[in-house]
């Protein structure tokens, strides 16, 4: 059994031990070599009721993939307990791989412990709740996270998470040899374009100057910096406008744009049509 099987049947005995699942939530090619090992979304029996029965897919989404990002960087970038609005516990653990956010893992579900139904120290409450989530418990019954658990979940957790990024940044280093800086600069904008970009940090993640960085653009790509990033977040977003419901300033922030009104201006410019109406002609969800 090589390395990377005997890590797989560690995270199964983590998962048995304290009867959860991780969940990844990948948001760069960077963890490839990560997503094999772990379950891929939430698709657990209590998860997938609140989605479907209770038709929560879409907030679900919005919940885990744009506000705990957000509530990642207010934290630092530690971990965390959420309480979602579908009544479930998490350990919320960010994933980074050559510096940046790459993923978001999640430890759960779990239920609320004592008569008190305390939380651990620090948890994020959703201020709303689904109507489904009373029906999903008594169907799906979660396990109870003792308080005196919590701290316990947590560090091991993370000395996975240490694991986990070890791999990818492993991986990372492996792959970048003997590949063109063309390739690489592709490579880059396709795994980070929705992050904080900077030509700054490119020209350190390829190990070069900033001016070297930009005569490289200009002459494979043709194309200043900004434009080749909106680009790709216009590109991102179009899939987005036409494969899920998610509002537009929803996908606006989804694909990384700072403001709405900015993702609208670009989106018109690069389609020549407002988000609106580029979502009413391809829609095919």
């Amino acid at each position: 059994m090589d390395k990377l099987e005997e890590f797989k049947e560690i995270l199964k005995a983590f998962e048995k031990t304290f009867k959860c699942q991780i969940t990844l939530h990948a948001y760069t090619a960077d963890l490839d070599p990560v997503v094999n090992m772990i379950q891929y979304l939430h698709n657990n029996p209590y998860c997938s009721y609140i989605k479907e029965k209770a038709k929560q897919t879409n907030k679900c989404r919005y919940f885990d993939d744009v506000l705990m990002q957000q509530t990642l960087a207010s934290k630092g970038y530690l971990p965390f307990f959420k309480y979602c609005h579908g009544r479930a516990l998490e350990l919320v653990i960010p994933l980074k791989a050559k510096g940046h956010l790459a993923g978001i893992l999640y430890i759960g579900p779990f239920g609320r412990s004592g008569k008190d139904k305390s939380f651990p120290k620090g948890t994020v409450v959703s201020e709303t709740f689904c109507n489904g989530a009373s029906k999903a418990q008594k169907i799906n019954p979660l396990p109870e996270l003792l308080l005196e658990d919590s701290d316990r979940l947590m560090k091991i957790s993370q000395l996975l998470t240490f694991k986990m990024e070890s791999i990818a940044n492993q991986e990372y280093r492996v792959t970048k040899q003997g590949v063109s800086k063309k390739e690489l600069i592709e490579k880059y904008l396709n795994n980070s374009f929705k992050g904080n970009f900077s030509l700054g940090k490119l020209a350190e993640h390829l190990c070069l100057s900033e001016s070297r960085v930009t005569q490289i653009l200009r002459e494979e790509f043709k194309q200043s910096l900004p434009d080749m990033l909106n680009r790709k977040k216009i590109d991102y977003a179009s899939a987005l406008l036409v494969k899920t419901f998610f509002s537009a300033s929803q996908i606006s922030s989804l694909s990384g744009f700072s403001t709405p009104a900015y993702f609208f201006r670009v989106f018109k410019k690069l389609k020549g049509m407002t988000a609106v109406e580029y979502r009413k002609k391809n829609f095919s969800a």
